[in-house]
């Protein structure tokens, strides 16, 4: 089956509990073509372990870069409006969709249906990795820096500084080259 009309979301997490959401990338694809990418770190619901940092190493979100970012109610309108009725696509289902319904669940919040899914995961019995490589699709890593966009303000990528918008493209696949260039150009 498929869809030419979706949300796909990925959530990180601050600590092994879904409620301690740190960060969702979004994009939305209508006719199979992107046309809305939406990112932003969120403060996360505390729990016994946030001041542990656990999941830091995994994808390099620090406590100091997340405390003073929206939390999940002040990001979910804009979330909320972006997937509207279409389903949502993720990797890993029992996460993403836990983490979003465990944390409309704690604000009190409706409006997605979080019934509305398809696991690319399930659909595929395969990784991330070996998905993507399976249907042609490129994906950065390991070791890389990430993405940022200026212009969408999408910043996936473990710099905390959002390089100026402006009219040049960087690529390097040196992470640190990278964060020099980013330093210099702010």
């Amino acid at each position: 089956m498929k869809i030419s009309d979706f949300v796909a979301i990925d959530f990180e997490l601050f600590t092994p509990y879904h409620l301690s959401a740190c960060s969702i990338g979004a994009v939305k694809v209508i006719n199979d073509t992107i046309v809305e990418k939406y990112y932003t770190l969120i403060n996360p619901v505390p729990d016994e372990h946030t001041f542990k940092e656990m999941n830091t190493k995994v994808h390099g979100l620090t406590l100091n870069m997340v405390k003073n970012a929206p939390t999940f109610n002040k990001v979910f309108p804009h979330l909320a409006n972006m997937i509207g009725d279409l389903p949502i696509v993720c990797h890993n289902r029992s996460t993403d969709i836990n983490v979003l319904s465990k944390c409309m669940e704690f604000f009190g919040l409706s409006g997605i249906d979080v019934d509305n899914n398809y696991c690319t995961y399930e659909k595929t019995g395969l990784s991330l990795a070996d998905a993507c490589k399976k249907y042609g699709i490129n994906i950065i890593g390991p070791n890389s820096l990430g993405i940022t966009d200026s212009h969408s303000l999408l910043n996936a990528s473990f710099s905390q500084i959002m390089p100026p918008t402006g009219n040049i493209a960087f690529i390097s696949q040196s992470g640190a080259m990278t964060v020099a260039i980013i330093d210099w150009s702010v």
